[in-house]
């Protein structure tokens, strides 16, 4: 919803700055273009010091988002708790690792 509203007062910014543009620029001289660079010039001027003012980084409580899990469980059980263990190798796993540790491997003809 708030996407369409941006969209809409965008589209008529569009329109409107054309409708000023038409009623500014008479003759497309350099003299009359330099008037509507000024005037939207002074327009963005003013928005960028509004939104320095009153704009924030901080995100507001209704922007964030808290998912599901985290309302259900904030506390971690006991096997999250537990750190990480290197699994077990087997020994045919260890031989192959051994093989890959040897810079020259040696094939034996059967």
């Amino acid at each position: 919803m708030i996407f369409g509203i941006a969209t809409t007062v965008s589209s008529l910014n569009a329109v409107i700055a054309n409708i000023i543009a038409g009623i500014v620029i008479k003759d497309p001289t350099l003299h009359n273009w330099r008037k509507l660079f000024i005037l939207f010039g002074i327009v963005y001027l003013i928005g960028g010091i509004i939104y320095l003012l009153l704009g924030s980084a901080v995100p507001e409580k209704w922007a964030t988002f808290k998912s599901h899990e985290q309302d259900q469980n904030d506390v971690q059980s006991q096997e999250e708790m537990l750190p990480i263990q290197k699994p077990q190798q087997t020994d045919e796993s260890k031989a192959i690792d051994n093989i890959e540790d040897n810079e020259t491997v040696q094939y034996i003809d059967a």
